[in-house]
């Protein structure tokens, strides 16, 4: 999934896997490997599906986990086509070997951007960041809830292509704002606190896990979740029950004194895969810019195809 300008990183694969597994011999019981990509052209999409295709050969019982950031014309000024083009034949990919991807949507944080004074491009780690250490809390420290890759994605991932996972975190950028653990969860409900998607209540939530960092009560936590949810059932699939569930850690993150992470598997994916098949449908119907790739035109109708089927499994779950 790379174009040609793109494809140093198969010379640095042996590189890169010699490292992974002098790491993988320091581990007493490896769980599986978590990474860190943007899908979008020239930062590593190719590279990123490389080494994630070499690790599912070498470690076929590991578990796959990826943070992806999802490309948007409105941050970025050059090479948008390949963008679009990478991006959709990387999650095309991913949907078939990746086992969860946290997804993190440049085009929300733009909006984002939109809607605080405080915000600006130099911001977007301190989005992303706290968004993302929060979310593997529950690998880090002590618990019985989704401690380990496995049991995370069980919980989470119903079905096993729908492994498209969405972050929401509060308070965003307010580091020394005392909150409420009410006012922290009706924040995370909140759009603006998405760094997934631009409106996470569009659609249904199939799952949800809540992390709580700081000195925060369990039981108050579980009390006010469950009020919340209940208020708000028409946010869920009827389905599958008991499809929430929350955590309290009490050492508080990094700048934060309360913080709080949901992660959530929801049909409000659908926002991002219509923006981007959308975008790659007018470009592949055209043939433009495929000659900067050296792949098979076909390729690109099977990415196209195997994203369409995603989305429409997506509105399924949406309707029923």
């Amino acid at each position: 999934t790379q174009a040609k300008e793109g494809s140093s990183g198969i010379n640095a694969e042996y590189g890169a896997l010699d490292e992974v597994r002098k790491i993988v011999e320091l581990c007493d019981s490896l769980q599986g490997f978590q990474l860190c990509s943007s899908l979008g052209e020239g930062t590593g999409s190719g590279t990123t599906s490389l080494l994630i295709t070499k690790l599912r050969e070498e470690y076929p019982d590991k578990m796959l986990h990826t943070f992806s950031v999802i490309p948007s014309g409105y941050t970025s000024d050059t090479d948008i086509p390949l963008q679009i083009y990478n991006c959709v034949l990387t999650l095309s990919y991913f949907a078939e070997i990746v086992d969860a991807v946290f997804c993190i949507d440049n085009e929300q944080l733009y909006q984002r951007m939109r809607w605080s004074p405080v915000s600006s491009f130099k911001n977007f780690n301190k989005m992303i960041a706290p968004a993302m250490t929060a979310a593997t809390s529950s690998f880090r420290f002590r618990g019985d809830l989704n401690n380990d890759m496995r049991r995370f994605s069980t919980n989470l991932v119903p079905f096993p292509r729908l492994h498209f996972l969405q972050m929401n975190f509060a308070p965003l950028l307010n580091f020394e704002y005392i909150m409420s653990v009410p006012s922290l969860i009706h924040e995370l409900w909140f759009p603006k606190s998405s760094v997934s998607v631009v409106n996470s209540l569009a659609g249904k939530c199939l799952s949800i896990f809540s992390i709580f960092r700081g000195n925060i009560s369990q039981g108050e936590v579980d009390d006010c979740m469950g009020h919340f949810t209940d208020t708000n059932s028409s946010q869920f699939v009827e389905w599958i029950p008991n499809n929430t569930s929350s955590r309290v850690y009490s050492i508080p993150q990094h700048k934060f004194v309360r913080s709080a992470v949901m992660i959530s598997n929801s049909t409000s994916f659908t926002q991002t895969l219509q923006r981007l098949l959308r975008q790659f449908n007018y470009m592949l119907s055209r043939k433009a810019f495929l000659h900067y790739f050296e792949m098979d035109s076909l390729e690109f109708t099977h990415a196209d195809s195997n994203m369409s089927s995603l989305l429409n499994e997506y509105q399924m779950l949406e309707t029923t």
